[in-house]
């Protein structure tokens, strides 16, 4: 008989729009709003998850070589630790969901948020294109229950597929289901089939492509040095624009907001003066500090210089989830709730993520697996601020109703 082990991933890419679980269709009245869930179970799924992010990019970012780039995606992470939680039990429960921060809230209440918040980020705004897509692979040998199976299908709307998971067959179909709900950017996840005793694998597959509401005129695009962390320099395509953008303008660094499609999505992009270190500035910053910055940003004649960029990232989490609290499900975690089968404990968590940007808009995504084993001024036109990204910057791609963050990166170097 094969041992167990517990596969959990969370699927982040770009893609263009979906035929499936996709944004509104085109032939839909753009005009007619999407309202925002308000509840205070979605309101409280939503902050937790944004004050998830800022230590968690921390612990991610220190773990790092100071002139490497990082991208994260807390609402991967939030996602897949929803997940979790729905097959945890005990002290190893408590430890998951008080990292979500959705501890005093019943586990029906935080699965039907995630799924409120879901829908709603689907279809916010229909010119920009958000999927998501969940399927969970069991293993023929594996009992799993079935309140944990009808749990993620009823709230995540997770396919099943029940089939010998140890099998270079597996693997095909794994790719298969992952290329299909990329539209071909990610072919494949596996590069050997799963080991023998893989029981149970779930995946979880978030993709964003949003245009930006006032495009880059790519006949305005240059040949520009940009100056990494290290202080080299490096050649870049240098978008430029001056329009009306909102603005926040600090003592050591600036933020400027970039909107997507019908600007419920938008990028704000986090830049420190000439001269100023990224991170000494980034000290400190947290939620609040990021939510102080949105409030106090109002309209500004900005002239923008943004590099093109393409940037992959791959990082794992294990340490940083556990310095957070989550020690638990890594040491011999209670995660019966999944099944009685074998004593489960997370053996490896993993996310890896990737962003493009150019002169139509922003392609991003992360690929986030948790894997567990068996336990053995007045009229005078205003002077335009200059907010040329030629040096190191952060970037955060949320939704702004809810004010979810999907990612959020610190470029280093190009």
């Amino acid at each position: 008989m094969k041992k167990s082990k517990f596969y959990a991933m969370a699927l982040l890419m770009p893609v263009a729009l979906l035929s499936t679980a996709s944004c509104s269709s085109d032939n839909e009245d753009e005009d007619t709003p999407v309202v925002c869930p308000t509840t205070s179970t979605t309101r409280a799924i939503s902050e937790s998850s944004n004050d998830l992010a800022f230590p968690f990019f921390d612990k991610v970012c220190a773990q790092h070589k100071p002139n490497e780039n990082v991208i994260v995606s807390p609402l991967s992470l939030t996602e897949v630790l929803v997940m979790l939680s729905n097959g945890a039990k005990g002290e190893t429960l408590n430890q998951i969901i008080s990292l979500i921060g959705t501890k005093d809230i019943p586990l029906e209440e935080q699965n039907f948020a995630i799924s409120t918040l879901n829908q709603y980020l689907i279809s916010a705004d229909s010119k920009t294109s958000v999927a998501i897509a969940n399927s969970q692979w069991i293993d023929d040998e594996l009992k799993v229950k079935d309140e944990y199976i009808q749990t993620n299908a009823k709230w995540l709307n997770a396919e099943t597929r029940n089939q010998d998971l140890a099998t270079e067959k597996t693997m095909n179909d794994i790719n298969s289901w992952c290329d299909k709900n990329t539209q071909g950017c990610i072919k494949e996840i596996l590069d050997e089939p799963l080991p023998y005793d893989c029981r149970l694998g779930l995946i979880n597959a978030l993709y964003f492509k949003g245009v930006w509401a006032i495009k880059f005129d790519k006949d305005q695009t240059t040949d520009d040095d940009f100056t990494n962390s290290n202080g080299s320099k490096t050649k870049v395509k240098m978008m430029h624009q001056r329009e009306t953008f909102p603005a926040y303008e600090g003592i050591d660094m600036d933020m400027v907001e970039f909107a997507y499609g019908n600007e419920k999505f938008c990028m704000d992009v986090i830049l420190p003066h000439e001269g100023k270190n990224l991170d000494e500035c980034l000290k400190g910053f947290s939620s609040k500090t990021f939510s102080d910055y949105v409030k106090d940003s109002y309209g500004r004649d900005v002239v923008v210089s943004m590099p093109r960029m393409e940037i992959k990232f791959k990082t794992p989490l294990d340490a940083p989830l556990m310095e957070m609290g989550m020690r638990n499900a890594f040491m011999g975690g209670d995660f019966s709730g999944i099944s009685d089968y074998d004593k489960l404990f997370i053996d490896k968590f993993i996310q890896a993520t990737y962003i493009k940007v150019d002169e139509e808009g922003t392609e991003a995504a992360a690929v986030t697996a948790a894997f567990l084993n068996k336990n053995s001024a007045a009229d005078q036109e205003p002077t335009p601020l200059i907010f040329n990204m030629n040096r190191p910057f952060v970037f955060i791609i949320r939704e702004k109703d809810s004010n979810t963050i999907l990612f959020m990166g610190k470029v280093r170097t190009l």
